[in-house]
């Protein structure tokens, strides 16, 4: 169950991003390409979940959610469709970068998933936290 909802999660993460960018132009969604990427998300994160439960492996798997969340990306990009005649153009650096971060999260992402059972032994939940609370208190002054 915590794999199909970090996959839910991945997908619906992506989905609301997509469709909260403005541009002047109007976009239609393919609604089978659009559950395409749902059955990605959801295949990948279930397969991740069993390579790292059942085989162990945690760099694999990693890289799996980092595949994930790259090929989910990219598909639901593919979803889009427009009457206007768009050029994209897609910096190779800032795709390299993409594909970089997906990897180092989904690696992470793994590690946090099965060995961290509480909050105490994860050191980046705690700063991620220290800085919430100095944020938060920060803008209430």
């Amino acid at each position: 169950m915590s794999a199909l909802s970090f996959g839910l999660g991945v997908w619906a993460v992506q989905v609301i991003s997509l469709l909260s960018y403005y541009t002047p132009i109007t976009f239609q969604v393919n609604a089978w390409v659009l559950g395409a990427s749902l059955v990605v998300a959801l295949l990948g994160s279930l397969l991740s979940s069993w390579l790292y439960m059942i085989k162990k492996l945690s760099i694999v798997s990693g890289m799996l959610i980092g595949i994930t969340l790259l090929l989910t990306h990219y598909i639901l990009l593919f979803s889009l469709k427009s009457s206007a005649v768009l050029q994209l153009q897609v910096q190779p650096w800032a795709s390299l970068l993409s594909a970089i971060i997906s990897f180092v999260l989904g690696a992470y992402v793994v590690h946090a998933w099965f060995y961290v059972k509480t909050l105490e032994q994860n050191q980046m939940m705690k700063v991620m936290s220290s800085i919430h609370t100095v944020f938060k208190n920060w803008k209430a002054s």
